[in-house]
């Protein structure tokens, strides 16, 4: 259906038009390019329709546009990319997703895990829950574990039970875990390459047993006050 109504309305290219931020005749709004990330998502997280946005100059002005975003539209943008990372998923091979997401780290761009981990660590919680929504289904794809192993600070911010997180941002850090332990369990059982080192594995399989909220016991010392 969407590409009937691509070739007649050209949807694509007009969405286009309004991330990179219209022209000298035509100015576009936060809320209006919010709107069409929005849309990008929705549009993307259809999996017969994702190789159309993989291939359209919409899906490159797409994968570009981070950088310039406020944090408000970030927060629309994580959530946006969430949705085409689920159009596919450990039991689909996702090499429409991957397209995109290695466009998301072109030429002169960053690696987007790490972007990803930054957001997540945010006092912004709208901004910190975003994020971690699109680590949660880049968790999903075996792409995306190898991506998120191969980066330190990502596997740290996994690991590390000292990060000031909200309960939702645990409960969601959680099952990036549980994800990430799912899908390398199903390389594996395909006969795939590892995914994660057998020492990441370890340790993330720990946190995940030890639960969201698990917290080391620290010794505590009584000091009694000794009257001359």
């Amino acid at each position: 259906m969407f590409p009937l109504v691509e070739r007649k309305f050209g949807i694509l290219s007009q969405l286009e038009r309004i991330l990179v931020g219209g022209d000298e005749t035509y100015q576009v709004s936060e809320s209006l390019k919010q709107e069409a990330i929005a849309a990008v998502g929705l549009i993307g997280g259809n999996s017969n329709n994702l190789q159309w946005l993989v291939k359209s100059t919409c899906g490159d002005a797409f994968a570009k546009m981070y950088g310039s975003l406020s944090r408000d539209s970030r927060v629309v943008y994580f959530h946006a990319l969430a949705q085409i990372l689920q159009g596919g998923g450990i039991t689909k091979g996702g090499s429409d997703v991957k397209a995109l997401f290695d466009q998301l780290e072109g030429s002169g761009q960053s690696p987007f895990v790490g972007r990803l981990v930054t957001a997540a660590k945010s006092q912004s919680i709208e901004l910190a829950l975003a994020a971690l929504s699109a680590m949660i289904k880049l968790a999903n794809h075996q792409f995306g574990v190898q991506k998120i192993g191969q980066d330190r600070d990502a596997i740290t911010f996994l690991l590390d039970r000292n990060l000031e997180l909200t309960h939702a941002g645990k409960v969601a850090r959680a099952e990036v875990i549980a994800d990430m332990l799912q899908t390398a369990a199903y390389a594996r059982e395909k006969g795939e390459e590892e995914l994660l080192t057998a020492d990441q594995i370890s340790r993330l399989d720990l946190a995940r047993r030890q639960g969201a909220f698990y917290q080391r016991a620290t010794a505590t010392v009584a000091i009694k006050d000794i009257a001359a």
